[in-house]
């Protein structure tokens, strides 16, 4: 589905179409990703539509591995998969290695989602859905909000929560995977993650009216319903760091023990990168990164969206 190109992609994939009888193309008016993925579907003949995004590449057997998880889980509507990050900027690269060796360590067991779960992940480059099932409940939505971000976010995790909603089963599994080129300019990572975090508060305003959620360090969570507010907490790199520091300027003994305390627990992820202390502090100053920019977007999605999600 070609959403308006105008950058040679026509006459390419035009040029593809003459040495394969099974591709098919078609092309629209410039409209946006989701509305373009709207009608990709609708023509598509296949019963499972598998998205993924331009700057990823999939592993050999990839689609006939998500064609076995759905025949093995009839009762499944859509499977997500793990998502490695491949970081092309020098100040992150030693991270590729990391994650690749955080997603072969996994356990192989999947995560069954059949209500809704604030901490659900349903992303557009790793997910695929029974096409009737995508057709039943309209799709991705055509909201502005989330046209952000020039090509925009948040549609496909708002469809994860619509199906969730709706009463049907989403399956999270690290059998399968697929990689991810990270974006080369730090600038456009800030706002890319400033974006996920805006639209994060949008759709917990949306889909988790009169919840109050804390979410703890090492995978812990607290979730209530029914509460006279709306409410989401996240204790990430950024706010944990941040709190140390401060600390350190009006407490030096207790902010220097949280900070050595802090340091000791990174141990692990060194280890995990070969005993680099340089990957170490890339790894930090990644995660520090990207959780500064979503708290951004956090806040002023609250702001905008009358929520509270930090």
């Amino acid at each position: 589905m070609d959403d308006g190109s105008s950058d040679g992609t026509e006459e390419l994939l035009k040029d593809i179409k003459t040495k394969h009888d099974n591709f098919v193309y078609f092309k629209q008016d410039n409209k946006g990703m989701f509305p373009a993925w709207n009608t990709g579907v609708a023509l598509a003949c296949g019963q499972i539509i598998v998205f993924t995004d331009s700057d990823c590449f999939a592993p050999d057997n990839f689609l006939e591995s998500i064609v076995k998880h759905f025949e093995n889980y009839p009762d499944m509507a859509a499977c997500t998969w793990s998502t490695i990050p491949v970081f092309r900027n020098k100040l992150f690269a030693p991270l590729s290695k990391y994650y690749k060796s955080v997603h072969e360590r996994g356990d192989g067991n999947d995560r069954v989602f059949s209500g809704l779960n604030p901490f659900m992940v349903f992303s557009s480059d790793s997910t695929a859905i029974r096409k009737d099932i995508f057709l039943s409940i309209g799709g991705f939505s055509s909201d502005q909000k989330f046209m952000r971000s020039g090509g925009g976010v948040g549609a496909d995790s708002a469809l994860g929560l619509k199906l969730l909603a709706a009463g049907y089963t989403i399956r999270s599994t690290d059998k399968i995977h697929i990689y991810h080129y990270q974006r080369n300019a730090i600038k456009k990572l800030i706002i890319r993650h400033y974006a996920f975090g805006w639209i994060a508060a949008a759709n917990f305003k949306t889909y988790f009216e009169g919840y109050s959620v804390i979410s703890l360090p090492f995978d812990k969570h607290i979730c209530r319903s029914n509460t006279p507010f709306t409410f989401f907490l996240r204790f990430d790199t950024f706010k944990i760091l941040s709190t140390i520091i401060i600390l350190l300027l009006f407490s030096h003994e207790i902010g220097a023990i949280l900070l050595v305390l802090y340091f000791i627990g990174s141990c692990r992820t060194m280890k995990m990168l070969g005993g680099s202390f340089v990957g170490c502090l890339s790894y930090k100053l990644y995660r520090y990164l990207i959780s500064a920019s979503s708290f951004f977007g956090y806040v002023s999605g609250s702001i905008q969206n009358g929520v509270i999600y930090l």
